[in-house]
């Protein structure tokens, strides 16, 4: 079996998994990162150090845990195909790989937590009473997710493979966890930096294949487009706008909560404005998903 039929059925199996099983509240995917970074950030952090060493510090954490699990992901992956040729039939050699890869992007995408995430609020602003401006950051975070959580993942799997998408996960989980620590915040400038990166195209790919998917779903493509090309800059960060200006424009609403105002208010924000945006989410994710390996095996046939 190609890579090439590897990367992609091994996306696809990955995507369905996670599209049925999902992941628990802390995914292996966050948890395990996590206690790695804090054990190394904990044995290079020293409170007397200057702001210049703790920036050098900061870049030695990206190098170490970018570098362990993106060599653990591919030392496995090698041992994963070997063992398929010593042990299996030549037409089944490749299916170890193929399992390991399909389970690892499972790891690296969030469209299910996303999904049951965007279905618990909903049904927490019936019950508890609607709040506004919970429904509003709800949403604004839901589109905020889709670049970085899914489209990304998918982005450097199709690009790269599961090594890939294992090295910009943990680039994404590195800068969370950092900039979120008020300890190690002083370690995040290299993490911010590389992930920022990272993403910078998946962003806007994710924004352009989103404006399709508003099309499908019937939602107001025409001022989505407008509010994405006078609002996607104004947000904070060189991606955040992206997926959130479309997703404004889509619903017809205003961001004024966590960051700067994005969008033109036409309707108030509603509790449907959740599921909506998650089955916005699911749609682009698919639609990525047909287009990226499409592409992959159109350039590698």
């Amino acid at each position: 079996m190609p890579i090439t039929d590897i990367v992609c059925a091994a996306a696809v199996a990955g995507a369905l998994a996670d599209r049925f099983l999902g992941h628990g509240r802390e995914p292996l995917s966050s948890a395990l990162p996590r206690r790695i970074i804090s054990f190394f950030a904990t044995a290079l952090y020293r409170g007397d150090d200057s702001e210049d060493r703790k920036k050098y510090k900061g870049l030695l954490l990206v190098i170490l845990v970018t570098s362990i699990f993106t060599g653990i992901t591919a030392a496995a992956l090698l041992l994963a195909g070997r063992a398929g040729v010593m042990i299996l039939p030549v037409r089944f050699s490749m299916l170890p790989k193929l399992l390991l890869s399909a389970f690892i992007f499972y790891l690296t995408v969030s469209a299910g937590t996303i999904r049951r995430t965007a279905v618990r609020i909903n049904e927490a602003l019936r019950k508890n009473g609607f709040n506004e401006v919970k429904a509003e950051r709800a949403v604004r975070d839901l589109a905020g997710s889709l670049s970085s959580k899914i489209i990304a993942p998918l982005f450097f799997m199709i690009l790269g493979g599961p090594a890939l998408a294992v090295f910009y996960k943990t680039a994404d989980t590195l800068r969370d966890y950092t900039a979120g620590s008020g300890r190690f915040r002083s370690f995040s400038g290299a993490s911010w930096f590389l992930s920022e990166y990272l993403e910078f195209i998946p962003s806007r790919i994710a924004a352009l294949i989103m404006l399709e998917a508003c099309f499908f779903l019937k939602l107001d493509t025409k001022n989505a487009l407008k509010v994405y090309s006078g609002y996607r800059k104004k947000a904070k960060g060189l991606n955040d706008g992206q997926t959130v200006s479309i997703a404004a424009g889509a619903l017809g609403i205003r961001f004024t909560e966590d960051g700067p105002a994005i969008g033109e208010r036409i309707w108030h924000v509603s509790p449907e404005d959740v599921l909506r945006i998650s089955r916005l989410c699911d749609l682009t994710e698919f639609l990525s998903l047909i287009l990226f390996c499409s592409l992959r095996l159109l350039i590698l046939s």
